[in-house]
């Protein structure tokens, strides 16, 4: 079933095309789930199923954001909103960069580095103590705004709405009184803030919308980067 109802998009200040494409694009990331994947050892197979390995972690992250993104629009908890859309576009850009990267390798042909590649980003991770080197290669995480920055080259306004998203997502002035309160202030004297549990500033559902056209992206980049290994594969097999 559908996440958004594109008969009622328009309604609500959002493009019923985004919506149809981000459904379309949530639908296929559903049809790719799997309980179980088996890493093959061989030369040949270890880098494709490595590859099924992180997309599938990735794929659950991006449809529990999305799905409880969603569940937090109808309840009410705007905040909730802002939040998964931002974690959503870091996703997106975390995984299209992976891909990016890996194509790279696939062209430099040196499978150790590929395979090193793959464990530093299936592993990725930035506290101390779960970080390391490996023969030279360390699974310290790219930094977000990086992967941000390197997206936003081919998307125009990704870093201005991903900006847009951080301001409510941190708890700065927009995250949190101004989020929760209201100045009502009526004289130099004395000020008055009255606070609400934020359910009257509802975000626009486009908010969340973007963000699954953002995953539709996603899972091309993803269906690109299997034809890339399909095609790598049979070159292999000819040599």
């Amino acid at each position: 079933m559908p996440l958004f109802e594109v008969s009622k998009i328009s309604e609500m200040g959002a493009s019923p095309e985004i919506a149809s494409f981000a459904n379309e694009g949530i639908d296929k990331l559903r049809a790719r789930l799997v309980n179980e994947i088996a890493v093959s050892v061989l030369p040949n197979r270890i880098v494709k199923s490595m590859v099924q390995v992180f997309f599938q972690g990735h794929i659950r992250r991006s449809l529990m954001l999305i799905e409880g993104g969603y569940e937090a629009y109808q309840s009410g908890r705007g905040l909730v909103v802002y939040i998964c859309a931002r974690a959503i576009y870091e996703t997106v850009a975390c995984v299209l960069d992976f891909c990016d990267k890996l194509t790279d390798h696939l062209v430099a042909g040196d499978f150790i580095k590929t395979c090193h590649f793959l464990y530093a980003r299936t592993h990725a991770a930035r506290m101390e103590g779960l970080t390391g080197d490996v023969d030279g290669f360390g699974n310290t995480a790219i930094n977000i705004l990086t992967q941000i920055d390197r997206l936003s080259k081919h998307l125009p306004n990704l870093r201005e709405d991903y900006e847009f998203l951080s301001e409510r997502a941190h708890p700065n002035a927009l995250g949190a009184l101004h989020f929760f309160s209201e100045d009502e202030s009526t004289n130099e004297d004395e000020g008055l803030y009255k606070f609400s549990n934020g359910t009257e500033q509802k975000p626009s559902l486009s908010i969340l919308i973007s963000a699954g056209r953002m995953l539709g992206l996603m899972e091309h980049g993803m269906s690109v980067m299997e034809a890339k290994l399909a095609e790598h594969h049979k070159l292999r097999n000819r040599r």
